[in-house]
Parts: C-alpha cells; sequence; structure tokens
C-alpha cells in the first residue's frame, strides 16, 4: 500500500511539475513573442508562395508596396505610442520618477491616460489620412492605380483597414505599459493565423490580391477590438467617467513623442522611404524583386530581435529600481544573441527563398547573395544602435536627435548622389556609410556610460562574436 500511494505522490509531483512548466512557458513574454513572430514568418512563408503564383506580377510588387506603406506610417504616430507605453509602465509599476514629474500627471488612473491617448490618436487619424491621400494621387496614381483598375479596391480596403488599426492602437500601447506584452503576442499571434490560413484558400480559389488584403484587415481589426475588450475586463477600464490629463501634461507628453518621432523618422523610417521611392519609381517586376527580398531580410530581423525586444519592460524596470550592473548584464548578451540570430536566420532564409523561386522558375527573382549580404551588414548596423538607444531611453533620456538628423541628411544626400538610376545599391551606400561614421559611434559613446560598461565590454560581449561571423561569411561568398 505505501508503495502504491509513493508512487502516485511521485506521478502527481511530476504532473504538477510538467503543468508547471507549461505555464511558464504560456505566461512568458519572450516566447509569446517569438511565437507571435514565428507565426508571422511561417504565414508570410505559406502566403508568399501562393501570391507569387496565382497573382499578376504587377500585384505581387503593390502588395509589397502595401507593406512598405505600413512600416513607414509608423511616423505618423509622432513617437505617442513609445512614450505612453513608458507612462502606462511607471503607473503598473506605482513608481513616480522625474519624467512623471514632469509631465504634472497626478492621476494613477488607466482610464484617464488611456481616454487622453484616444483624444489625441482622434487628431493624428487626421494626418494619416492625409498621408494616405498623398500617397495615392502623387505616389501610386501612375504605375499602378491608373494602370491596374483592379488595384483601386486593393488600395480602398487597405486605407479603411489602416484608419480602424489606428484608431485602436492606444489599446496595444496600454497592455504593453501595464504589463500584458504577452498576452498582446498572444492576440497577434491569432491574428497572423487567421490571416494566413484565410488569405491562402482566397488566393488559392479567387486569384484576387483584394481578397488577401480584406482578410488581413479584417483580421487585425477584430483581434484590435478583442484587446480593447480584454483590457477593460483585466484592467477594470471606466471610459465613461475618465478625465482628459491637463494642458500642461498634453503638452509634455507632445514634447517627448516629438523627439521619439524624430528619433523613429531618421533612423527605423528612413530605409522603408527609400525602399517606397524606387520601388514606386522602377518597373514591377524589378520593385516585386527588390521588395521581395527586403520583406525577407526585414521578417529575419523581426524574428531575430525578440530576445531584446521582449524584455524592455523589464529594463524599465531595473533602471527605476536601480540594479544598473543586472541591466548592463541582461541588455548586452541579448543584444548580441540578436544580431548572431539575424546573421544566421537572414542567410537561411536567402537561401530557401533562393531555392524556392528557381524550382518555380517564377520571373520574380531575389537579389543577388552578394547585395544581400551588404544589406545584412546595414541592418546589423541599424539595429545595434536602436537596441542601444531604447537602452538610453530607460534613463528616461531621449537624445541623439542632432545625430539622428545629421544621420538623415547624410544619407538622403547620398542616396541622392547614387540614385540616378534608382538602383538599390544606393541606399545600401548610404545607409552603411553614415552608420559607421556617424551614428553607431555616438550611440555607444552615450549609451556605455549609462549602463557603466565599457568599450571592452561593449566589444567582447557583445561586438566581437557577430563580427566574426560576418567576416566567416564574407570569406565564403568571395
Amino acid at each position: 500500500m505505501y508503495g502504491i500511494i509513493k508512487s502516485d505522490a511521485i506521478r502527481y509531483k511530476h504532473m504538477f511539475q510538467y503543468k508547471n512548466f507549461i505555464n511558464k512557458i504560456y505566461s512568458s513574454a519572450s516566447i509569446s513573442m517569438w511565437m507571435s513572430t514565428a507565426s508571422k514568418f511561417v504565414t508570410f512563408a505559406i502566403l508568399t508562395p501562393l501570391v507569387l503564383k496565382y497573382a499578376a506580377t504587377h500585384e505581387v510588387a503593390f502588395w509589397y508596396i502595401l507593406a512598405t506603406i505600413t512600416a513607414v506610417s509608423s511616423l505618423v504616430d509622432l513617437g505617442l505610442s513609445p512614450t505612453f507605453v513608458r507612462f502606462y509602465s511607471y503607473i503598473n509599476s506605482d513608481i513616480k520618477n522625474e519624467e512623471v514629474s514632469q509631465y504634472k500627471i497626478d492621476s494613477n488612473s488607466y482610464s484617464d491616460v488611456l481616454i487622453s491617448q484616444f483624444a489625441i490618436t482622434s487628431v493624428l487619424l487626421l494626418l494619416i489620412g492625409c498621408y494616405l491621400w498623398f500617397l495615392t494621387f502623387f505616389i501610386l496614381e501612375e504605375k499602378y492605380l491608373s494602370v491596374h483598375h483592379n488595384l483601386d479596391n486593393v488600395w480602398l480596403v487597405y486605407v479603411i483597414g489602416q484608419l480602424v488599426f489606428f484608431a485602436l492602437k492606444p489599446i496595444d500601447c496600454l497592455l504593453r505599459g501595464s504589463g500584458y506584452i504577452g498576452e498582446v503576442f498572444k492576440f497577434d499571434l491569432l491574428a497572423n493565423l487567421v490571416y494566413g490560413i484565410v488569405a491562402s484558400v482566397m488566393i488559392v480559389y479567387t486569384h484576387d490580391l483584394m481578397f488577401v488584403v480584406l482578410t488581413q484587415q479584417i483580421a487585425f481589426a477584430i483581434i484590435a477590438a478583442t484587446k480593447l475588450t480584454y483590457a477593460y475586463r483585466r484592467l477594470g477600464l471606466n471610459l465613461i467617467e475618465a478625465k482628459l490629463i491637463n494642458k500642461v501634461a498634453f503638452t509634455g507628453l507632445l514634447k517627448a513623442s516629438y523627439k521619439t518621432a524624430l528619433i523613429i523618422a531618421t533612423s527605423q523610417v528612413l530605409i522603408h522611404v527609400m525602399n517606397l521611392m524606387i520601388s514606386t519609381r522602377i518597373e514591377p517586376i524589378f520593385a516585386a524583386a527588390f521588395l521581395l527580398s527586403m520583406k525577407l531580410i526585414s521578417v529575419s530581423s523581426e524574428l531575430s530581435w525578440s530576445p531584446f525586444y521582449s524584455k524592455i519592460p523589464v529594463f524599465n524596470k531595473l533602471r527605476v529600481s536601480g540594479q544598473i550592473e543586472q541591466l548592463k548584464d541582461e541588455s548586452l548578451v541579448r543584444i548580441k544573441w540578436s544580431l548572431l540570430l539575424f546573421l544566421l536566420m537572414s542567410f537561411f532564409i536567402y537561401l530557401a527563398a533562393n531555392t524556392y523561386l528557381n524550382y518555380i522558375e517564377n520571373e520574380v527573382q531575389m537579389i543577388s547573395l552578394n547585395h544581400w549580404y551588404l544589406f545584412a551588414i546595414v541592418y546589423v548596423l541599424d539595429r545595434n544602435q536602436a537596441m542601444l538607444c531604447q537602452l538610453y531611453m530607460t534613463a528616461n533620456k531621449v537624445s541623439f536627435i542632432k545625430t539622428y538628423a545629421l544621420h538623415a541628411i547624410t544619407v538622403l544626400s547620398l542616396f541622392s548622389i547614387y540614385s540616378e538610376e534608382y538602383n538599390y545599391l544606393s541606399i545600401i551606400y548610404a545607409l552603411m556609410l553614415s552608420q559607421l561614421l556617424i551614428v553607431n559611434p555616438v550611440i555607444i559613446k552615450s549609451t556605455l556610460p549609462v549602463l557603466n560598461a565599457s568599450l571592452r565590454e561593449y566589444f567582447v560581449q557583445v561586438a566581437l562574436l557577430p563580427l566574426v561571423v560576418l567576416v566567416i561569411i564574407g570569406l565564403i561568398l568571395l
């Protein structure tokens, strides 16, 4: 009898440990981010071959142009989302710091801050409307909308979907900042899977790009509404009785956000703007090849940044609580592995995509491997400085305005010199030179003191291994 009881106890213990292990995986923000990003990649990997097979070349090019427009549209946010995410995280941790004090926001209510963000967003909807109107008549009309009339409906569906998504964006910021970042990624995972499955079926049976775009916009609009319901239930929101934050708070938020917006515009959005400029001026067949390659390398980057970006709320809390040494150790190692993952994933994805396109003998092909290698270097440099900048901002410092402005001027000047024939190599030359000579040196020098880290620590813990991998890949290509 004792043996049976002991055996049952051991079995229940193992079951309990297994359940705890499953719960730990399910509640992990890092794993949720990985799964969300992986679902986006799987959806892209399944849907892209189908679009290449069943859609016309001009539709393929237009599909990737829409993705580029979405990336550029983050600039219309004016940097408010990162600012509100930080403030929600301060409310969540119940910490009043200098940034909260300078905004003069006394309320600890999520509802008050959320209704204020909705108020600002409603004004910004006019701005994004103007942005989409400009694209319609001055960018897309000549080569796409006036030539291929079937794209009119695709564009209309996309515009409506973008306006709905932008209007509900504050809910996403609230959940991220209030400690539910893992749940945000789970919702995004669900949206990606629904979109991927339904859109794949639609393109096979209809051969019409409009249904792919329509499926995407509906899926993400429904998920955005679901996030709103979840936030109401979890955070006890009461928007009816919520009060707008005062005028001084609005001014403080806009000042901090405008600085963040300049950083986003001159770093993250800049490459997408140049991609859009080139792709809308060359023939659709070349635009499709170029934007397919850019989309693949962008997917590689999204898959690899998860180890770092999923921990930003943790980094903020470590900074506020004064655990600088732990912040340094955890952040530097995550930057290193993010860069390494990007290099390995990007070249694996390139080889897989190139093999597939050659196998199906599609007229849309990848850019050359040597050019892909150069773009990989540009992305490594860009994301290195971007992650360091995020760490710099944990100290409530929003700086580098002059650095990024100089970067933008330099890049656009070099781009204009080399882009007479709208060759994508002009993007590589412009970005690489500016990143090497301006942005990375300044941000590395400024961020390391914030982490109490030396240049030698940064080189050994972060830069050395990715640099070795880049050299090895370069020697193989030679």
